[in-house]
């Protein structure tokens, strides 16, 4: 059995094995920041507490010292990115797909509005 993402589950009839991975589609090297922007955008629809506190734990535990700058730029490419295929799955047609399209689109309208104001 095969089950779709967020995550592939394999399970075998004759071990009674399972092994679930993550899907790669999206699996690149990029910038840490890029990472963090894309936390981000998704915390609009899976809060986690306060973003401010989440970063400073990434650079408690990663030793990494965050660049304001660079984030703030990742946060608008991120969200660029984010919109362009909210914006393709609007125009597929699909009445229930650009419903949804348009609920995504109204709660990344804080994020554009911070992004651009910070930019």
């Amino acid at each position: 059995m095969d089950v779709d993402p967020p995550w592939n589950l394999e399970v075998s009839q004759t071990h009674k094995l399972s092994i679930i991975a993550p899907d790669w589609e999206m699996a690149h090297l990029a910038d840490f920041h890029e990472d963090l922007a894309w936390v981000w955008a998704r915390a609009v629809f899976t809060p986690f507490g306060r973003l401010t506190d989440r970063l400073r734990d990434y650079e408690l535990a990663s030793s990494r010292t965050l660049d304001a700058e660079r984030l703030d730029w990742y946060r608008a490419f991120v969200l660029w990115k984010s919109l362009i295929a909210v914006n393709r799955v609007d125009d597929t047609g699909d009445a229930a797909l650009s419903a949804t399209a348009r609920f995504v689109s109204l709660g990344y309208q804080p994020l554009l509005d911070e992004a651009l104001i910070t930019i």
